[in-house]
């Protein structure tokens, strides 16, 4: 499980706004499945950091191909449309799917 833990971490995507550590745990209910949690630091136009946003992702490991895959992604509710945070779902999202799939 560390090693799982370890490669997923080295895997997920870093810097282009994702700027802290990932925290990984393994979900209690589903063996292969782990809740990882990062934040975004959004810049503004002037090229100022303006917001950070709180993410989760779930991802699943395929023992059998040995493949990590996202499951589901949740922004917890924030208004990511209010100023620098246009898109920035679909970007967050399409970055880590890129991510998993070419592990």
């Amino acid at each position: 499980m560390e090693n799982i833990i370890k490669n997923l971490m080295e895997i997920l995507p870093h810097g282009s706004g994702i700027n802290w550590d990932w925290k990984i745990k393994p979900m209690v209910t589903l063996p292969n499945r782990f809740e990882c949690s990062n934040g975004f630091e959004a810049m503004a136009e002037s090229g100022m950091y303006c917001h950070n946003y709180d993410f989760t992702v779930f991802v699943d490991w395929n023992p059998d191909s040995e493949k990590f895959s996202m499951v589901r992604f949740s922004f917890h509710g924030q208004r990511e449309k209010s100023c620098c945070g246009f898109g920035l779902v679909e970007y967050i999202q399409d970055t880590i799917y890129y991510a998993l799939s070419e592990a």
